[in-house]
This record gives C-alpha cells, sequence and structure tokens, in this order.
C-alpha cells in the first residue's frame, strides 16, 4: 500500500509556536464565513436562513459572548483556502464550515481539531450520518447540520391500480421497509413493465439504506499525514444489500438501460431521484424516503452535499464554538418546520436526518471507482441467488479493482 506525506503535515510543527491565547480563556467567539450580514439581510427570500446571521443575535443574548465573523466573501468554497491561510499565520478562528470536500484538505493540513469531548453527534440535533462522514478513528471533526437526501419516486396510480398501499402509508405506519420494497416492485412488474428503475449504481443507496457506506476515509489525522480509503461492501449488511439486490432482479422487477423514460411513461412505477425536477408536470407523482433495511438502525438512506461545522487547530473557545453548533443545528430544525409544515418538508427532513453520506463518483481521485461499479453489479446481475462463495469472490476483486492505480493508501 502506497502511504502518502501530505503537504501541510509539517502544520503540526508549527502549532506548538502558535501567539495563541490560553485554551478557553477568551470570552468571544470568531467565526468563519463566506457570506456577509449585508449579503444575508439585503436577500428577499421570505424563508431565508443563515447557519451563522440568523444565530448569532441569539447567541449572544442567550450566553453574553460576543460573535465576530471574519467573512471570505467569495466563491463559497474560498473558505477553505482562507482557513489554511488563518491557520498557516497563527490566527485565531473557533468556527467554520466543512463540506463534502472540504474534509480532506482540512485534515490533510491538520486544519480541524478533534471536537469529541465538547459535541455529541448523535444527539439528536446534528445530522448522524453527515457527522459520521466527517467522523475517523473514533474521532468527530464535523457536526452534521445539512444533508441533501435521496428519495424514491413513485406513481401513485399504478399502485392504486394493483390494489397496492402506497409507501407513503406503509411509511407512515412504520412498514416501508425492503420486504414492502420488494413486494410493491414484483408486484407492479410484467410484460414490458417493472417496479423500478434507476441508473448502475443503485447498489450504493441500497448500501446506505442498510447503514453501510461504499466508501469513507479513516485514519485520516496521524503524525505520519497519511490516509486511507474504506470499503463498506465487505461488511455483512453490505452483503445483505446485495443479496437483497438480487432477488429484485431475479423477480425481473429493475430496469436500468432507458430506466428515467420508462417512469415518464409509467412503465417504472418506483426510481430514486435527489428532487422532482425531472418529473414535473407528471401526475399522480410523489416520493417517500428510502425503504428501510434490516440493519441499518438509525441510518436508512443515503445523502449527498453534506455540511456542518468544525472547529479549526486555532480554535481558543471551544465551549463556545460547541454551543453556537448546537444553536445553529436547533434553529436551523426550528426554521425548516416553521417554514414549511407540509408532509413534503416533513419528509425530506426526516429522510436527511436518516441518511448517510457515500459519494456516487470517483471518491477522492479513487481511479478504480467505475471498475468497482462494473465487478459488483455484473456480479448482482450474474449470480441469481449467489452461489457458493460467489459474493465474496466479487467483492474481493471489487476490493482488487479499488486499490488498483488509487493514489491513496488502500484498505479494505
Amino acid at each position: 500500500m502506497k502511504k502518502l506525506l501530505l503537504p501541510g503535515a509539517a502544520l503540526l510543527v508549527i502549532l506548538g509556536c502558535y501567539p495563541l491565547e490560553p485554551l478557553g480563556q477568551v470570552s468571544d467567539l470568531r467565526i468563519l464565513w463566506h457570506t456577509s450580514q449585508g449579503a444575508f439581510d439585503a436577500s428577499e427570500d421570505p424563508n431565508k436562513f443563515d447557519w451563522v446571521w440568523s444565530v448569532a443575535g441569539a447567541f449572544e443574548a442567550r450566553y453574553g459572548t460576543k460573535v465576530e465573523v471574519i467573512v471570505e466573501d467569495a466563491e463559497w468554497d474560498a473558505q477553505r483556502w482562507k482557513l489554511a491561510d488563518l491557520v498557516t499565520k497563527g490566527e485565531r478562528c473557533d468556527l467554520a464550515l466543512i463540506g463534502k470536500w472540504f474534509l480532506l484538505e482540512y485534515l490533510q493540513k491538520n486544519l480541524c481539531r478533534d471536537m469529541s469531548g465538547f459535541i455529541n453527534p448523535d444527539d439528536g440535533v446534528f445530522y448522524p450520518g453527515v457527522s459520521r462522514y466527517f467522523s475517523a478513528d473514533g474521532k468527530v471533526y464535523g457536526a452534521g447540520v445539512g444533508m441533501q437526501p435521496l428519495l424514491l419516486y413513485y406513481n401513485a396510480a399504478l399502485f392504486e391500480a394493483k390494489g397496492r398501499e402506497s409507501p407513503r402509508a406503509l411509511y407512515a405506519r412504520g412498514a416501508w421497509n425492503w420486504d414492502a420494497f420488494r413486494s410493491a416492485a414484483k408486484a407492479l412488474s410484467g410484460s414490458g413493465t417493472y417496479g423500478f428503475g434507476w441508473n448502475d449504481t443503485d447498489w450504493i443507496p441500497f448500501l446506505a439504506s442498510n447503514g453501510v457506506s461504499a466508501f469513507s476515509l479513516a485514519d485520516v489525522n496521524n503524525p505520519a499525514g497519511t490516509y486511507k480509503i474504506v470499503t463498506g461492501f465487505q461488511d455483512e449488511r453490505a452483503k445483505a444489500a446485495l443479496t437483497f439486490m438480487q432477488g429484485l432482479y431475479s423477480d425481473g422487477a429493475v430496469i436500468t438501460d432507458g430506466w428515467l423514460d420508462a417512469f415518464k411513461t409509467g412503465a417504472a412505477a418506483m426510481t430514486f431521484a435527489w428532487n422532482g425536477d425531472a418529473f414535473a408536470g407528471m401526475s399522480p407523482v410523489t416520493f417517500v424516503p428510502l425503504p428501510a433495511g434490516p440493519d441499518g438502525g438509525s441510518i436508512s438512506g443515503l445523502g449527498d452535499e453534506p455540511q456542518g461545522f468544525c472547529m479549526p487547530v486555532t480554535c481558543r473557545n471551544p465551549q463556545a464554538a460547541a454551543d453556537f453548533m448546537r444553536m445553529s443545528a436547533e434553529m436551523y430544525l426550528s426554521h425548516l418546520a416553521q417554514a414549511d409544515s407540509g408532509d413534503d418538508a416533513r419528509l425530506r427532513r426526516e429522510a436527511a436526518a436518516k441518511s448517510v453520506f457515500s459519494p456516487l463518483e470517483p471518491f477522492y481521485g479513487m481511479q478504480g471507482f467505475w471498475d468497482v461499479n462494473w465487478t459488483i453489479r455484473q456480479g448482482v446481475r450474474k449470480n441469481s441467488p449467489w452461489e457458493s462463495g460467489d459474493l465474496n469472490a466479487v467483492l474481493g476483486a471489487a476490493n482488487t479493482s479499488a486499490a488498483a492505480g488509487n493514489p491513496l493508501e488502500f484498505e479494505q
């Protein structure tokens, strides 16, 4: 396996020389943010909310802690370069944004610290699946406050025509799971029709619906400056998901080629989508969170664009930073509920809270991503059901593909 000495590793040496205030002995809070208060106030969106500006005044009133905001009023992702600059100069910054593609850079360069002693990512306020992505080796580097969930859209008329209970009704009574999904997909399939259709990465959402990320980072913040990609598809929960998918294929219930047109024309009853833009004007099409696998626990869905807060290594007021994160997350959830109390908005919030991030594209330059996808997809389609030893053989081959030509250290 290759080990990579990362460009920011030398920052570990510099940290001891920072002319910073003693930890915990400052009375204010310094936040790096991408939007100025003027820009936020000028927005005419009646439902606007900002994780900093909508919270700062209330935070100061509750805790008596003055909030100072360092504004990097440029492109959204310019904050990561600004944070690196602040840390390199030894300037205090107590709180900053962390996002999907920020994580690796922050950890490569040792820009953010472990927050385990200050927040509980599973306390019901933060999104646990987002915080899981921002964690490694038992350390928490980000508190999740935002996630875009993948949803299951379905043609309600097809369910009604077959006398099937709708996915929303099943979800409402806690019965929207793999068994219910497979039963519906099979019943709604026939000559030229399919119960479900999506693209050839459909195995990744099913892993997520059973609590597993197909790919994640681990061992990312250590003195050697190395990190590795870890696959989740040899987890027993992942094997259960792939075996479940084989059942769908053996039922003749899945279409992949031409799946979108099939859904639009009523030839497929269910599909996955991030939003319903592609189905505008179609009626009656609605959505529900992904069906829950049997072993995922609190995680039963797939999300994208994970966002949250982190504490930079130059944070001098970690308790105030933690209090601000929590207050922002609480106020944001309250805002979402008040801005739209309808069923659609509620289901989106619930789906996001149950989702874990897992990439549907090459992960941090992993050259073998599409080879992994092909190997697993062909294994799912070929074996129906898995013959003895075939599942482990396919996943072993997928791990080999993931490691081949991969610029990162790799571990299966």
